[in-house]
């Protein structure tokens, strides 16, 4: 008996620690006029962040901090402390708008650090921008200039028309391209990179490889330079638009939309 009460004390007091980092959070909400060739500059550590695109002269953005229950970190900080630590701050006007996860100058990895979910809606035609470490990120429907840079975040791009420079250290990277309307460079250490276009796209390559990278395509390359710890380049239905990548020892893939 007396053990059957032990055991429903230690459930309700992990129950109530869950409870507890459920409901403690932070969150930010904003909608705006917005020029359709503005641009968003946005930067985060960790968490997600989510972007899509739509027919609106608008911005309309939701942000929520959670806090970490993985106890990453030298010190498992209390849910309360690490939503005192973390802020989120921005500012804006109708070219332009910029949103800066703040730690409080807090020192990487001797706390444990919030988690940052963005959703974020805006013009398919403004530029973008990302400055992050390891959040999951998922773009859609843009048809505009993106530039990322991530340490190991996973990169998600669905219906992308526009232009980009994409740079990882470590992180994986589907790009699911609707059209080539402007050129592609991609970087990484040790990332895997698959890109999705359409059957009849015509575009030139550039890989280079600083040590074992590789590339598989389902496209016939003309190849006009080839050498095996180097690189290759060459055109795929003549040629067009570049796309670039440089590894040490990632691996681009080319696939032919079904």
């Amino acid at each position: 008996m007396k053990l059957n009460k032990y055991i429903s004390c230690v459930i309700a007091i992990i129950l109530l620690s869950f409870t507890s980092f459920a409901l403690d959070t932070k969150t930010y909400e904003k909608s705006f006029k917005f020029d359709s060739n503005g641009s968003v500059n946005i930067e985060n550590y960790k968490g997600e962040i989510n972007v899509e695109a739509w027919d609106k002269n608008e911005i309309y953005f939701y942000i929520e901090i959670v806090p970490d229950s993985s106890g990453d970190g030298f010190r498992n900080t209390p849910a309360k402390e690490q939503l005192e630590r973390c802020k989120v701050v921005y500012d804006y006007d109708e070219k332009s708008l910029r949103i800066k996860t703040d730690y409080k100058n807090d020192a990487f990895g001797s706390n444990t650090l919030a988690l940052v979910y963005f959703k974020i809606k805006m013009p398919a035609s403004a530029r973008l921008s990302i400055d992050d470490y390891k959040s999951g990120i998922k773009i859609e429907n843009l048809n505009s200039d993106l530039r990322l840079e991530t340490y190991k975040g996973d990169v998600n791009l669905i219906k992308f028309g526009g232009s980009a420079e994409i740079e990882t250290y470590k992180g994986e990277i589907k790009a699911d391209i609707s059209k080539l309307s402007g050129n592609y460079k991609f970087e990484s250490y040790k990332g895997e990179i698959v890109i999705t276009l359409p059957a009849d796209a015509a575009f030139s390559i550039n890989f280079e490889f600083d040590g074992n990278g590789d590339y598989k395509s389902d496209f016939d390359i003309d190849v006009t330079d080839y050498h095996s710890e180097e690189g290759v380049r060459g055109n795929v239905n003549g040629g067009g638009p570049k796309i670039y990548y440089s590894t040490y020892k990632g691996e681009i893939k080319l696939h032919k939309r079904n």
